[in-house]
């Protein structure tokens, strides 16, 4: 079964995750590189799907791989955004609450 309670403390920890809002800063002259301002160059990446300094923090998220799975991984990752997994959360507690009571009716019912 799913720690909701557990879900719900990380999406709430989390920041937005708003990776649309992430700084890119070019290294080097041919600006095949960023710098994350956060550690001065040492995790420099090559510009593809690298996003760094977001949130108002020093996150950087690099996306990368040959074929469709690091597309897919990034999608997935804007997509599982904490305000969606409250959202998520909130519902299977809902619906969990509905079952709940169901079981019990029909129990009444049927004893």
């Amino acid at each position: 079964m799913i720690d909701i309670d557990k879900l719900e403390e990380f999406a709430k920890a989390a920041t937005p995750q708003n990776i649309d809002g992430a700084e890119i800063i070019e290294r080097h002259e041919d600006g095949r590189c960023i710098e994350c301002p956060a550690c001065g160059g040492e995790g420099s990446v090559e510009i593809e799907a690298d996003f760094c300094n977001y949130d108002g923090e020093a996150i950087g998220l690099q996306f990368y791989g040959i074929g469709n799975a690091h597309g897919a991984a990034e999608a997935y990752f804007r997509a599982a955004n904490p305000a969606t997994i409250l959202e998520l959360c909130a519902e299977l507690r809902r619906l969990r609450a509905l079952v709940e009571m169901s079981v019990a009716q029909i129990a009444q019912q049927h004893p």
